[in-house]
């Protein structure tokens, strides 16, 4: 190969990002809401540090000198001692910054059903966060989660943000069939919430990790869950290391326009790069890009309505290839479901071609509708439909370039939160339903040589090749008990889940069906303890799963001749999945996290983390995978 692993075709490192100015904008949106919440969070604390003079331009170049600031409380009618009527009113305590919050969350964060958004006019009611405050338990609102941007007026803080780096290891037999069993990532992350004004409030977040595994065949996509069909490799000899880099970038604003009305709308950006270094070597660029308009609407104090539309389009680019020059010959498997298909010699014409890159797109275009109802002062019930239609196709839409297969189907889910308790007891129960079904169509197709080196692709029709329908359910229990300043002193977790696949692979005359279920529950406590000036938590939990179904039930549509062979299968990867899936098995984790308050930088921790699951039964019985993490990052 005579390019980086790292490049595309035109030999940029993110290609998507040169190509999607908009994808810039909101990296540096998210890096601009990080600056705000660290100059906000070290001017409350007044530990900038900075020289007088210095400390005032800073103010002034972000508006917010004390004239101005005076000057805007006039004209808003907030002037400091309507202020202190407005924090009477909403009966924010002043005595001390904890007391302040706990009172500020008992009409925010536990009577999130009463709350309003404030109106034009009104003061801000929100305030910062205690700096020991917990991330999720404070960003825990259902309508944070939704892909409607206008429920991030639902926010009940002034301010939040994360930045974290890690560290994790994985060791283990315990692994699907295109995973790693000795594999190293570390990353970085930073996400905010901030509420510029009563008003708009935003949320940006950038990542990056990075990904190295030995030992891993299989596929040649970074997820070939999600694809319509797969290409993996035919021989278990051909493992080797692969290296996978992500980038995630996401913008998000929602504005208020009036105490009923508010728009909001999100932009997130993924991209990848994925390749193999031994041969039959694959080098892939994947982006993932999905934009979300939407509003909301507040029916007086019992109901809030919202609706958003969404449209997503992501393109894994394909490139199969070997270093230097070699006899040795490479099958691959095309796989349209259950590692049933076809073998193709690499080098030949077709989906493996060699040299050739082939991009494999896919577009989903839907919308959701939001329902929050009240149902009394401390209990509130999110509800989140939503649905989207899939279309795609493996190859390259021109005249003299095929399209190998297509894809398209439907896919519908719901999201339900029921949220209740009061200032120091908070319980959230959550459903989460998604229904998926597709449809994989293969080309008839023959190229025609219209001479002087040009072709021309004719298409005669299409064979259907994969009926493909998933079920999947999450129910999830969070209780949150004895919280003080937004920290909760114990977290309980349960969760109970259950996966049903059901596809029938047709190649005719011959077809072969597969049912895979399984089911998993698992339980978890984590304790937070007043440690010196910092607070110390441990957690401890539990998992158990097992599953079932028909690996495979291969038969015919019509007799068949003696000469005609069956189609392709790779058994070893077919029994490898499947036994995953459907092992009985056994896990636990355990972890331990230090915060502590560091001047403007908010409050800084430590946290590590080790997960063990073993099979108990079956094809993987005794195997294991164990999964440590290490991770330092502030909150503020």
């Amino acid at each position: 190969m005579n390019k980086s692993w790292t490049t595309g075709q035109d030999g940029n490192r993110m290609k998507g990002i040169r190509t999607y100015p908009v994808i810039w904008l909101s990296g540096v949106f998210a890096f601009w809401l990080t600056t705000q919440s660290v100059l906000a969070n070290g001017k409350e604390q007044n530990l900038l540090g900075m020289p007088e003079n210095l400390f005032s331009t800073t103010k002034y170049l972000f508006g917010i000198s004390e004239n101005l600031l005076a000057t805007t409380e006039h004209l808003l009618g907030i002037s400091k001692n309507l202020f202190g009527i407005s924090e009477n009113h909403f009966g924010i305590s002043a005595e001390t910054s904890m007391s302040r919050r706990d009172d500020m969350t008992h009409h925010h964060g536990y009577k999130d059903s009463a709350r309003t958004v404030p109106a034009p006019g009104d003061s801000l009611p929100f305030a910062c966060l205690s700096p020991h405050a917990d991330f999720e338990y404070a960003t825990s609102e259902a309508w944070l989660a939704s892909d409607n941007a206008a429920g991030l007026q639902h926010l009940p803080a002034a301010k939040i943000s994360l930045a974290e780096v890690y560290f994790n290891k994985g060791d283990g037999e315990y692994i699907n069939f295109h995973r790693s069993n000795d594999s190293r990532e570390w990353g970085a992350s930073v996400k905010s919430y901030y509420r510029l004004s009563p008003r708009v409030v935003f949320y940006g977040q950038i990542s990056y990790a990075d990904f190295q595994g030995r030992n891993m065949g299989g596929s040649v996509f970074i997820d070939p869950q999600q694809q319509g069909l797969d290409i993996v490799e035919y021989a278990d000899t051909l493992a080797g290391t692969k290296r996978l880099e992500r980038y995630h970038l996401t913008g998000a604003v929602g504005v208020q326009l009036s105490h009923r009305l508010t728009l909001g709308g999100k932009v997130n950006y993924r991209a990848a790069n994925y390749a193999k270094f031994k041969d039959l070597r694959h080098t892939n660029s994947f982006f993932d890009m999905s934009v979300t308009a939407g509003l909301s609407y507040r029916f007086g104090k019992m109901a809030e309505a919202g609706a958003n539309w969404f449209y997503r389009r992501n393109v894994e680019s394909l490139r199969l290839d070997i270093y230097g020059t070699t006899d040795k010959q490479y099958t691959s498997l095309v796989s349209f479901g259950a590692f049933y298909g076809r073998t193709e010699l690499f080098g030949e014409d077709g989906y493996t071609g060699e040299s050739t890159i082939t991009p494999d797109i896919n577009t989903y275009n839907g919308g959701s509708v939001q329902l929050n109802l009240t149902l009394s002062d401390r209990t509130t019930f999110f509800n989140e439909l939503s649905f989207r239609q899939r279309e795609g196709y493996y190859g390259k839409r021109s005249t003299t370039s095929v399209v190998y297969a297509g894809y398209g189907g439907d896919e519908l889910s719901w999201a339900g939160a029921l949220s209740f308790g009061n200032r120091r007891l908070r319980h959230q129960s959550k459903v989460n339903a998604d229904r998926r079904m597709l449809e994989t169509f293969e080309n008839v197709y023959r190229k025609e040589n219209l001479g002087g080196g040009r072709m021309n692709v004719v298409y005669y029709g299409k064979n259907k090749m994969l009926d493909r329908n998933t079920l999947h359910l999450r129910l999830t229990h969070t209780a949150w008990l004895d919280v003080a300043g937004d920290c909760p002193a114990w977290t309980f977790t349960a969760t109970a889940e259950a996966y049903r696949r059901r596809q029938t692979v047709s190649i005719y005359p011959f077809y072969r069906r597969q049912t895979v279920r399984s089911l998993n529950a698992g339980i978890s406590a984590e304790r937070n303890i007043a440690c010196g000036s910092g607070t110390l938590g441990v957690r401890a939990g539990v998992a158990y799963g097992s599953g079932g179904g028909v690996m495979k039930n291969d038969g015919v549509y019509a007799p068949v001749p003696p000469e005609q062979r069956p189609p392709k299968s790779s058994e070893s990867n077919l029994l490898h999945e499947y036994e995953y899936l459907t092992a009985t098995r056994a896990g636990g984790s355990v972890g331990c996290k230090y915060a502590f308050p560091v001047a403007f930088a908010g409050n800084l921790y430590f946290r590590a983390d080790c997960e063990l699951s073993c099979a108990t039964k079956g094809y993987f019985r005794h195997q294991k995978y164990f999964s440590p993490t290490l991770a330092a990052g502030c909150s503020f």
